[in-house]
This record gives C-alpha cells, structure tokens and sequence, in this order.
C-alpha cells in the first residue's frame, strides 16, 4: 500500500477499532478533538475512504499483512 500512516495516525486507528468516540480519543492521547478529526481527515484522504465503518473494515482486513504502517 502506497500510502503510509504516521504513528499518531496508526494510533489514532487502533484507538478507533476500541470504539472511542473522538472526544475519548483526544482524551486518551492528550489532544484536542479537532486534532483527531483532522487526522481521521488526512487517513481518509490517504486511503479514498468517506467513514469510519470503511476505516475499521480495512483495518481489521489487512492488520494481519501489516500493511497499515
């Protein structure tokens, strides 16, 4: 896969498959809430996606070919 995640990124995902809301996740890793959108913004944009349902279901199907970072 062409486009790489940054590590907050590849955070902010896996945060994201445990269910966080964005507010739990800026929380969790001590950043505002706009930060996290504009995250979940930018990994849309790098991987053509429009959800967070899409995200989740690319995650968990190539976590195991560790494609994702």
């Amino acid at each position: 896969m062409e486009s790489r995640l940054t590590n907050r990124e590849y955070e902010i995902v896996l945060l994201l498959a445990q269910g966080l809301s964005n507010k739990g996740i800026a929380r969790r890793i001590n950043v505002a809430e706009g930060t996290v959108k504009q995250h979940l913004h930018n990994i849309f944009e790098k991987f053509s996606i429009q959800t967070r349902a899409q995200l989740i279901v690319m995650f968990y199907s190539i976590l195991t070919k560790g494609e994702f970072q």
